[in-house]
């Protein structure tokens, strides 16, 4: 089956499957058959093909769904089991399935879908993640965010916000120091709230976030680590910093 060229692997799978289950209840209506066992590595494929709901690759989960209860419901010692396997393991059914979905995706099509909901959705995410990385480059960086303006757009979590998910009160306050929308004296001031807008180290220095990161005395403990990344502490260095790490 060629599904056209506007589909995934994972449609490929989800195809896979329905064609077999297809051909295995036919095979075991003329047997003695009675237990079916499908292996695939995809994961996601095998989470979603039992279940008809509305979502990628529905139709052939609702092929699948319907060819299984009619198997199930034709004797009541039959069994159905839909297992994972490791992809890439050198399991030799599983290595010439896995290429003959991916080929199956660019094959001229024959299945009776056209675009996938799946594969729309990747090429909707690229284009729309183009269009904000060019207006990105586009516009200069100015204003109060623009200290920290300096990672590229993402439509994924950075791995160094993936490492603070757990440790939301440091996560918060990275955030904080990236935006300057913190609790500081620069902060009130700006905003015309009530005193103190100094910061507690000396009552002529206003408490700013340049202040708190590179020269307050409170923190000088802490800077190492922060030197380890820019000697000078520069402020647009340091935003950034975590994004690859």
């Amino acid at each position: 089956m060629g599904l056209g060229g506007h589909a995934e692997v994972y449609d490929g799978e989800m195809a896979a499957l329905a064609m077999g289950i297809r051909l295995a209840t036919g095979y075991a209506r003329t047997t003695n058959i009675s237990h079916l066992h499908f292996y695939a590595d995809n994961s996601a494929a095998i989470s979603s093909i039992a279940d008809p709901k509305p979502t990628g690759g529905q139709q052939y989960a609702h092929t699948f769904h319907q060819l299984a209860c009619t198997f199930l419901d034709s004797n009541p010692n039959n069994t159905i089991s839909v297992k994972w396997c490791p992809g890439h393991s050198g399991i030799p059914g599983n290595e010439r399935a896995d290429r003959l979905a991916k080929r199956a995706t660019d094959l001229s099509r024959t299945s009776p879908v056209g675009t996938t909901r799946t594969n729309a959705i990747r090429r909707s995410k690229i284009t729309a993640l183009k269009e904000w990385t060019k207006e990105w480059k586009r516009n200069p960086k100015e204003g109060w965010f623009a200290i920290s303006d300096r990672i590229p757009p993402s439509l994924k979590p950075t791995k160094h916000a993936r490492r603070l998910a757990s440790r939301r009160e440091l996560y918060g306050r990275v955030v904080q120091a990236r935006t300057g929308h913190a609790y500081t004296g620069e902060f009130r001031r700006r905003f015309s709230f009530e005193p103190p807008h100094s910061c507690p180290c000396d009552d002529q220095t206003i408490e700013t976030r340049e202040h708190i990161i590179t020269s307050c005395p409170r923190y000088e403990q802490h800077r190492f680590e922060l030197r380890g990344v820019s000697p000078n502490l520069v402020l647009s260095v340091l935003a950034p910093y975590g994004r690859s790490k």
